[in-house]
Parts: structure tokens; C-alpha cells; sequence
């Protein structure tokens, strides 16, 4: 079967919770490793966390990966709707960033010109001088 998003080969394969998952054709050497972000596949629908190795490496062995991981043309609608999150959160950030920044600019303004200018006090008591 080829993948509608993008056309390459794929498999469904049964995992331990019985659920189907669709996986590269192609299997691949990755050693298990829990704090990695690919989810491989056995032939015998044992998925796990894993990162890609070479044929000799130590614990490696023969594994599909996931496709939706892999396609190109595919984002899954939890994977879209974390990555707007993500993107709404940091235009937060930055109109807040602009916000500050402003706010310190026009104070920095205010203060520069109370130097420049006299107050109206200080016109007063020049004023009071000058009778």
C-alpha cells in the first residue's frame, strides 16, 4: 500500500495494544532509547522509542518507523495543533517582548524630556528670582 500523502510504500502493522500503525516498508538498525522522538516498530508489533544506528552497534536491531513520523506531506492534527500552540505562544511572548520594550522606550523619553525641559515649578521660581 502507498501513503496518499506522499506516495511512498507503507505497512500497517498490529502494535502490543492492538492497535494498527502505519510504517515505512523499509526496515532500519535503531537501538532503544527512551528520551529519543522516533517510535519504531518490530515485525512482532513491539513499539519503542528509539534513535537510528549502524548495523554493528551495540543492542541495534531491525525496525520499522513509524510513517507519520517520517511523511513529508502528513502532520497529524495533534502534531498540527501542538505546533500552532507552540507558534501562538511565542507571538505572545514577543508582542509582550515589544510591549516591555516600548513601554521602556516612551518612559525613557518622558524622563529625557523633564531633563530638557523646565518644569513649571522650576519656571516659577526663576520667575520669583527675576522680581
Amino acid at each position: 500500500m502507498n501513503c496518499t500523502k506522499c506516495g511512498k510504500r507503507i505497512l500497517f502493522m498490529k502494535t502490543q495494544n492492538d492497535r494498527t500503525m502505519p510504517v515505512d516498508e523499509q526496515m532500519v538498525y535503531v537501538v532503544p532509547d527512551d528520551s529519543a522522538r522516533l517510535l519504531a516498530v518490530t515485525h512482532t508489533g513491539y513499539s519503542f522509542h528509539a534513535r537510528l544506528a549502524n548495523a554493528g552497534d551495540k543492542d541495534a536491531r531491525k525496525a520499522h518507523l513509524t510513517h507519520w513520523a517520517n511523511c513529508k506531506k502528513h502532520t497529524p492534527n495533534h502534531v498540527q495543533a501542538a505546533r500552532d500552540e507552540y507558534d501562538r505562544r511565542q507571538e505572545e511572548v514577543i508582542d509582550n517582548k515589544l510591549a516591555f520594550q516600548r513601554k521602556r522606550y516612551e518612559e525613557a523619553r518622558r524622563i529625557e524630556r523633564q531633563k530638557r525641559e523646565p518644569s513649571e515649578v522650576a519656571e516659577q521660581i526663576s520667575l520669583l528670582h527675576f522680581l
